[in-house]
C-alpha cells in the first residue's frame, strides 16, 4: 500500500537537498530526470540548460527548476546532486506530476445579454504526455456555443508554439429582432527569443451574421493580431519577482475596418515574509 504522505516527505527531502547542493560544487558528469509517470522525458530534457562536464552552477539549476515548474504539469519540482565514486556527481531533477485530466463539468451560467445557459467542458492537459492541451466547451439555452481548442507550447524547433481555436456561437440579439450567428477560427503561432521575449501572431477569421425572417446582414473580418511580450517572472502562476509587458496590435479588416492597440503592464517586487507587491495595469 502506498504511504499517504509520500509527497510530503519527498518535498522536505527536495528542499533539504537543494540547500546542501548550493554549498557543494562538483563536476556534473550526467543529468537524470526522476518522477515522470505520464510526461515524456524529452518534454523535460529540452527545458534543462545546465551543461555536463562542468562544475555545478546552482543558479542555472534553479532556473531549470522554474522552467519545468512553469510547464504547469507538476505539483513539486526540485533538484539534488548525487556524489559519484570518482568525485564527480549526478544532477537529478525530481518532480511530482499533477492531475492532468479533470472530469467533465456541467454548470449553469447567466449573462445579461444572452440569459441562462447550461455549459459543459472537458479539459485534457498533457495529452499523450507531450504537454499538449485539448479543450471542448459547449453551451445550450440562451447561448448555443461549441468551441474546440488544441494547444502545443513547443510543437517544433526552438520554443515554437502552435494552437488552434474553432468556435460556433449563436444567440438572440438583446434589442433587435435578429439572431446573431458567429463562426470563428484562430490560429496562433508563437516563438520565444531567449528566455524573456515572446512573439506571437494570431490570424483570425470571423463570420458574423444577423438574421431574421426578412433578411440577413453578413460581416466578415480578418484579424492578424500581433503580440510582443517581455516576461521576466520567475514563476508564471505565482511570481515572486519579475516584469511582464504585453503589446498587442489587433487589426480588424473587413467591411468596417478598424485597429485596436492593447497594452498590459505587470510588475512584481519581493518584500518581507515571502510577500510580493504587484502592480498591474
Amino acid at each position: 500500500m502506498r504511504p499517504v504522505f509520500t509527497g510530503l516527505f519527498l518535498f522536505f527531502s527536495f528542499v533539504f537537498n537543494d540547500i546542501n547542493a548550493k554549498e557543494y560544487h562538483p563536476i556534473i558528469e550526467k543529468i537524470e530526470i526522476i518522477g515522470l509517470y505520464k510526461t515524456k522525458n524529452y518534454v523535460i530534457k529540452r527545458e534543462i540548460l545546465h551543461p555536463i562536464n562542468v562544475k555545478l552552477d546552482s543558479s542555472i539549476a534553479d532556473l531549470d527548476k522554474n522552467r519545468i515548474f512553469n510547464l504547469g504539469l507538476f505539483d513539486i519540482v526540485s533538484w539534488q546532486i548525487l556524489p559519484l565514486k570518482n568525485g564527480n556527481a549526478t544532477l537529478q531533477y525530481f518532480m511530482i506530476e499533477s492531475i492532468n485530466r479533470t472530469p467533465p463539468l456541467i454548470f449553469p451560467s447567466y449573462d445579461e445579454e444572452r440569459g441562462w445557459s447550461l455549459n459543459g467542458i472537458i479539459v485534457m492537459k498533457n495529452f499523450q504526455g507531450k504537454n499538449r492541451t485539448l479543450e471542448l466547451f459547449t453551451s445550450v439555452g440562451g447561448q448555443e456555443k461549441l468551441q474546440f481548442l488544441i494547444n502545443d507550447p513547443w510543437v517544433f524547433g526552438n520554443h515554437v508554439s502552435l494552437s488552434a481555436l474553432a468556435e460556433y456561437n449563436t444567440y438572440d440579439h438583446l434589442f433587435l429582432n435578429r439572431l446573431i450567428n458567429i463562426k470563428k477560427f484562430t490560429l496562433r503561432i508563437g516563438k520565444w527569443y531567449g528566455e524573456k521575449i515572446k512573439f506571437r501572431i494570431s490570424p483570425t477569421i470571423t463570420l458574423k451574421n444577423f438574421l431574421n425572417s426578412t433578411d440577413t446582414l453578413n460581416y466578415k473580418y480578418f484579424s492578424p493580431t500581433v503580440n510582443l511580450e517581455l516576461d521576466t517572472r520567475d514563476i508564471f502562476w505565482n511570481p515572486e519577482k519579475g516584469v511582464r509587458i504585453i503589446q498587442s496590435i489587433v487589426p480588424m479588416l473587413g467591411e468596417n475596418s478598424f485597429y485596436v492597440w492593447n497594452q498590459s503592464f505587470s510588475f512584481y517586487f519581493p518584500i518581507i515574509y515571502n510577500t510580493t507587491l504587484a502592480f498591474n495595469t
